[in-house]
């Protein structure tokens, strides 16, 4: 009975992620993508959009000069947002139905008693989201070099305001 579970288990995993995590963190990520960059898409200056054609601006030129640039601050903040919770919803995954993993290893610990384990597990799990939020807050930096300090951070004071009124409308 375990090796045929074992062998089935090894069938789903895809690049040591458990696809049993896979719906969780998709549904996670795609909806706070989502609404991050509809927000995005809200607050595009139309001025600009009218200028880039006076100036003759076609659709792709458009769309990667105008629309991706001014959108990028709400995907990175949607990007920030999403990133953290799609991993803790990968890690409970892992909690309940994986055989390895980090999720799997804090479940394990726990399970045994061993504190140290399950502490060390929470840690690592800590430390891989603060690398994930430095390397975005990287990303932010590299994407977002032609925009002043203050335009920046008032647009993505404006996505995460547009964020929270989206989960108080749940």
């Amino acid at each position: 009975f375990f090796s045929s579970r074992r062998r089935h288990t090894r069938l789903l995993t895809v690049t040591g992620v458990q696809t049993c995590a896979l719906p969780i963190f998709f549904v996670v990520v795609f909806f706070l993508m989502y609404v991050a960059t509809d927000s995005g898409i809200r607050n595009i200056d139309r001025r600009l959009v009218v200028m880039a054609r006076v100036l003759g601006a076609n659709s792709s030129q458009l769309a990667r000069e105008v629309l991706l640039r001014s959108t990028m601050p709400f995907i990175l903040v949607g990007m920030k947002v999403a990133l953290p919770r799609a991993i803790g919803a990968a890690i409970v995954g892992e909690m309940l139905v994986a055989e390895r993993g980090l999720g799997y290893y804090i479940a394990h610990a726990r399970e045994m008693a061993d504190q140290t384990g399950a502490f060390a597990g929470v840690v690592a799990v800590t430390i891989l989201v603060l690398t994930i939020n430095a390397g975005l807050q990287r990303i932010e930096g590299a994407a977002l070099a032609w925009r002043s300090e203050e335009h920046t951070s008032e647009l993505q004071s404006q996505s995460t305001i547009s964020y929270a009124v989206f989960c108080l409308k749940k």
